[in-house]
């Protein structure tokens, strides 16, 4: 085996590892809204929710009014997707 397909092997196996080292180390955020008043956007994390509709309701992040959607919003119905 010559040096050159020796030091691709040792390298590609190092990002392996190293790569599996990272994803294995993510941090994450987690957050349930249940100690926030209603209408509150300022999570006092640093996160502030922002939107014409987005506040905490009832423990709840609420991003839209009932009915409204500013996205296309997909609905399961009879193992189909539609928009509404």
């Amino acid at each position: 085996m010559s040096k050159n397909k020796l030091w691709q092997i040792l390298v590609s196996a190092l990002s392996l590892v190293l790569l599996t080292l990272t994803a294995n180390s993510q941090e994450t955020y987690s957050q349930n809204f249940d100690d926030f008043d209603n209408g509150e956007t300022d999570l006092g994390d640093g996160t502030v929710i922002t939107g014409a509709a987005a506040s905490i309701q009832d423990g709840r992040l609420q991003l839209t009014i009932d009915g409204l959607c500013p996205f296309s919003c997909l609905t399961h119905t009879n193992s189909k997707f539609a928009g509404n």
